[in-house]
């Protein structure tokens, strides 16, 4: 179990141990406690607006001089990710070789980056034809207010730049090496079959288990250990690019899709993460299972597209979980000075606009571990709290806060655009979550279930242009199938329901863009609906629960629902930047079959009403302003008592 300052590396812990100690209580008074170390959104919009830049003079590369640019507007500079320490793999250790002008001054100072750093980065930069640089130890102040600033805001940095860079240390010596990589890299050992991913017929196990054990090595650079480079990597997304250094004699046998930089291979970070998944997927469905070397490979090089996602038995492509357990988990391997960063590189990785001042909450003697699950429920994630849940409730108490989050998560997710499922699921989150004793406060509209509506009836299936979920307005075969829906839900009685659907449809039957998210996202939304009556299936309509205004939702059924069903559901635009500050926050958007243990209380307004999720559903919601309720989601049986 790792240290750091003294303390211990509790996110290894299991919930007993939690719960064991009455010192702070329950572990949900202890949840309760911690939401009071909010804090404001720290990411400053003057960071990135006037980012501090250097470029190498042209009469001295070795030396850089200053310029600030708005990163909000420029994206064309370099963003340098690597390790302060040297890697052992290192050989050449020169500091001082290259002067930096002072921030605030003309004066020059040599610098403490290894030498071999700057030189490496010059080189890609000759190559990409980029001359601004950014680099963490040169441009954020390195003591007091400041270094904050830029370190809160540093994942934007990677985020907004297009040429992301990472430097490894680890070599490629031989030839047989790099073959082996570019076989990898090209995707010539892994076959994609009709049952998943396989080794291709012409790869040997023996020759697999030689790629993976090259993808350790790989995977062993101290690059890929740290925590702060897994913030980068992450946060620069398509645009990072890995350098690995080569021996000399490799220079002519470089494939053309690693460049041509001298004694440099530039990789796609993603290609590398996204080839080194497969592959290990595909060893180990191999029988009898083989060797396990795959659980370091992909903790470090997992690409999330590839193991969150995978085919159901209908053949669609489906992810039912959010990311958030994955990046803990992934976030945990890794080292770093202080262990309480995880916090802030979570909320960055998973874009949480609440914050906890992690300093006073260490100051207070606050379990890291609680405070990454408060982090977690603060920002909306949704836990399965049904009883009827299979949950081994003492297995679960004993196992770490990382794999806890990974079973108690909800995880039947349902992305109706398949390419974008984990960006999807991003915006699966509760509204405003409170953490009470009783359970997750938060809100939002509850829908009880009316009239079934077959459209099987309807007619045969349309002509279509668009993929269904498009962000622009409706297309006509989508207007043509929701015209069909008003006209049936005139027969069956639903007047008002039906007003307002041809109501909305007459709003948006064209291709401009919709401008805010709720008119966006309902629009993509009766995009859904559309599909499901082209495909024949059952709908049902749905009037508020609980409240004076006046509702009407219409939802798309997968299976048979029974007559005591209800919805929740609660759509909340991302909080938009300010002047001051970037928020970093994405819209939110929830809408859960869920039981109610209270629904006559709900109706004579007794009592907040207590929700058990069930599954998700997919439909189309009308209610008047005002109609918004307060709820709450028990904690799941695992966290009671505890």
């Amino acid at each position: 179990m790792s240290t750091t300052r003294g303390k211990v590396d509790d996110m290894q812990c299991s919930l007993w141990s939690f719960g064991a100690s009455r010192s702070r209580g329950k572990i949900t008074t202890q949840l309760e406690d911690i939401q009071r170390a909010q804090m404001e959104q720290e990411k400053s919009r003057e960071f990135i607006t006037h980012l501090n830049c250097l470029y190498f003079s042209k009469r001295n590369d070795r030396i850089l001089f200053r310029r600030n640019i708005n990163a909000y507007q420029r994206s064309n500079y370099v963003a340098l990710s690597y390790t302060w320490e040297p890697s052992p793999s290192e050989t050449d250790l020169r500091k001082g070789g290259y002067s930096v002008q002072q921030m605030g001054s003309n004066l020059r100072k040599r610098s403490p980056v290894r030498d071999t750093v700057f030189t490496r980065a010059r080189k890609y930069m000759k190559y990409f034809g980029v001359y601004l640089l950014w680099i963490d130890q040169h441009c954020i102040e390195q003591k007091g207010d400041a270094k904050e600033i830029g370190m809160n805001a540093m994942d934007r940095v990677y985020s907004r730049s297009n040429h992301s860079v990472a430097l490894l240390t680890r070599p490629i010596n031989y030839r047989v090496e790099l073959q082996l990589l570019v076989q990898i890299l090209y995707g010539r050992l892994v076959w994609e079959s009709n049952d998943g991913l396989r080794l291709s017929q012409n790869t040997s196990l023996e020759e697999a288990l030689g790629a993976l054990e090259l993808l350790k090595d790989i995977t062993s650079d101290m690059w890929f250990t740290r925590g702060w480079t897994f913030q980068e990597n992450y946060r620069a997304g398509m645009n990072m690019r890995l350098l690995m250094p080569h021996h000399p004699t490799l220079e002519s046998s470089k494939p053309q899709f690693m460049g041509s930089i001298k004694g440099e291979l530039c990789i796609s970070s993603v290609k590398f993460h996204e080839e080194a998944s497969k592959l290990c997927i595909a060893y180990r469905r191999h029988q009898p299972p083989p060797p396990n070397v795959c659980d370091h490979i992909l903790s470090r090089a997992g690409r999330y597209t590839i193991l969150l996602q995978y085919e159901s038995d209908d053949g669609d492509n489906i992810a039912p979980q959010s990311m958030s357990p994955r990046i803990i988990a992934d976030l945990a391997t890794r080292d770093l000075t202080n262990l309480w960063d995880r916090l802030p590189i979570v909320a960055n990785c998973c874009q949480y606009s609440v914050r906890l001042n992690s300093a006073q909450l260490r100051a207070k003697g606050y379990s890291l571990a609680m405070s990454m699950l408060a982090l977690c429920l603060l920002n909306g994630e949704i836990l399965s709290n049904h009883p009827d849940e299979n949950v081994d409730v003492s297995a679960a108490r004993a196992l770490p806060i990382i794999k806890f989050l990974k079973i108690q998560f909800f995880d039947r997710l349902q992305s109706p655009f398949p390419d974008k499922a984990l960006t999807y699921n991003k915006g699966c989150r509760l509204v405003n979550a409170k953490l009470t004793e009783e359970g997750i406060r938060t809100r939002g509209h509850v829908w009880k279930f009316g009239k079934l509506i077959r459209t099987r009836g309807f007619g045969g299936t349309s002509e279509r242009r668009n993929s269904v979920g498009s962000v622009d307005g409706l297309e006509d075969w989508e207007i043509g199938r929701l015209r069909q829906l008003v006209r049936k839900l005139y027969t069956r009685g639903e007047y008002r329901l039906a007003r307002r659907l041809n109501r909305f449809i007459s709003q948006n039957c064209n291709s401009s863009r919709p401008q805010t998210f709720s008119q966006g996202w309902m629009v993509q939304m009766a995009s859904v609906l559309a599909d499901a009556i082209d495909h024949g299936k059952k709908l049902r309509t749905a009037r508020l629960v609980g409240s004076r205004g006046y509702g009407n939702a219409i939802f798309v059924l997968d299976r048979r629902f029974k007559d005591q069903d209800f919805v929740f559901t609660s759509v909340r635009s991302k909080k938009e930047d300010s002047q001051r500050s970037d928020f970093n926050d994405v819209d939110k958007h929830v809408s859960l079959e869920v039981d109610l243990d209270n629904p006559e209380d709900i109706r004579r307004g007794k009592e907040l009403p207590r929700l058990f999720t069930k599954r998700w559903i997919a439909g189309l919601c009308f209610f008047s302003k005002g109609s918004l309720q307060d709820v709450v989601f028990p904690w799941p049986e695992s966290l009671q008592d505890l």
